[in-house]
């Protein structure tokens, strides 16, 4: 009787590892190329075909192809590149130059060819510095916002001529994206610090919703694979520092909050998509947040202290992904830019690691560039006993009856 028994609560107890394991939803990240620069990165940008990188010290700005081979660099004296944007095929490009003049600050927009870097047109200089700047779907419109002058301008993609102009009512804009039909803007108003986004209409200019009713201010914007307007936000205290960051994501025809995620680091910088992963950087040891983007659940956190200035950009197109980070190697700066794949697959988690961590400090940043190494895969388990609770209660219920049936048996 008891043998039998025996049997019965081992496959009743392999079955609950099976259920438990196939639960288990699993972040893969697969790396596809990484560069290592002396330097400050500012940020990256991330087309269908090109990465751009601009650089704080030095300010140049580097453009590399998809396989991560440096095309071409430009060096600014004067001006610091600000925001870049691709066009929708790829092979343009436009970036936000801000300057400072006699104590006031001003931007202009470039565009160039992308495979080359031959400039095609040099926009007008407008009042105050430069904030964000989008292409549009049809690739007709660069869009491009000055961040404490409360505007957005429509640039022709062709000329660089202004189209159209639009007053937000907010004392600073800090992030555009865009949909087929829809100009999504993101700014924040002061005294008190409170956070407002805008859908605007794109063929008559009219302003669908406005969500002004945020509490954080609006770093950045991004457009989940489902629709969704997600934001990276900063919550400000009286002072006016930083002392949370966190994520949220707005229903894109309403602009109803559907999710707020928990807070993180004391900054969230900015956010980008690829399916339903969203991929967050935040000031402090939290570094970069994955996030599901359809709940705003966390998948994992990947930083460490000694890494800042992290930005990130999404490749059109794909499921890849492009971070970069800076840090400290003796009396210089190096800066990390990878290229990965994020993807999410119900699987049992394989190997458990970190991606970003600042390398041990060293004299040389040639040896650092030669003894740096990455992790090719990294699995997270995501979910659990929360997550997986009526899986977990199904397979209870089959190990009971497994069990029952044993010992009915085995008495007679």
């Amino acid at each position: 009787m008891w043998s039998r028994v025996a049997i019965a609560l081992f496959s009743a107890l392999f079955f609950l590892a099976i259920c438990l394991v196939a639960s288990a939803d699993t972040v893969v990240v697969a790396e596809y190329w990484n560069k290592s620069i002396d330097g400050i990165v500012i940020f990256v940008g991330a087309g269908s075909r090109y990465v751009g990188v601009s650089m704080g010290e030095p300010t140049v700005f580097l453009l590399f192809d998809r396989e991560g081979r440096l095309l071409w660099s430009y060096n600014f004296t004067e001006k610091s590149p600000a925001a870049l944007s691709f066009s929708p095929r790829g092979d343009r490009l436009a970036l936000v130059v801000s300057e400072s003049r006699g104590g006031s600050d001003y931007f202009t927009v470039l565009s160039y060819e992308a495979s080359s870097g031959r400039l095609l047109w040099s926009s007008d200089t407008f009042d105050g510095s430069g904030g964000d700047i989008e292409y549009t779907l049809d690739g007709r419109l660069v869009i491009v916002t000055s961040f404490e002058n409360s505007r957005v301008y429509g640039l022709d993609a062709d000329s660089g001529r202004v189209v159209w102009e639009y007053r937000v009512d907010a004392d600073y804009v800090s992030a555009v994206e865009v949909s087929e039909n829809y100009l999504y803007i993101g700014g924040f108003r002061s005294n008190p610090y409170s956070g407002i986004i805008l859908a605007i209409d794109l063929n008559s200019m009219e302003t669908v919703w406005e969500s002004s009713d945020i509490e954080d201010i609006v770093s950045s914007l991004d457009l989940s694979g489902d629709g969704r307007v997600l934001f990276a936000s900063i919550s400000i205290d009286e002072a006016g520092g930083g002392r949370a960051g966190k994520v949220y994501a707005l229903d894109s025809s309403s602009g109803d909050i559907i999710w707020g995620s928990e807070k993180f680091g004391d900054y969230a910088w900015e956010v980008a998509t690829v399916g339903d992963i969203a991929v967050v950087t935040a000031a402090g040891s939290d570094g970069i947040i994955i996030l599901e983007a359809s709940s705003g659940d966390v998948f994992r956190r990947v930083g460490d202290e000694g890494i800042y200035s992290i930005s990130v950009a999404s490749i059109p197109g794909t499921t890849n992904i492009v971070i970069s980070y800076s840090y400290g190697v003796g009396d210089k700066v190096v800066s990390e830019v990878i290229s990965s794949s994020f993807r999410v697959e119900e699987e049992s988690p394989t190997t458990t690691s970190t991606t970003i961590e600042a390398p041990a400090t060293t004299t040389s940043t040639s040896e650092v560039v030669e003894t740096i190494t990455k992790t090719v895969i990294i699995s997270e388990s995501r979910g659990g006993w929360g997550d997986n609770m009526v899986k977990i209660i199904v397979a209870l219920v089959v190990v009971v009856v497994i069990l029952t049936l044993a010992i009915v048996v085995g008495r007679k």
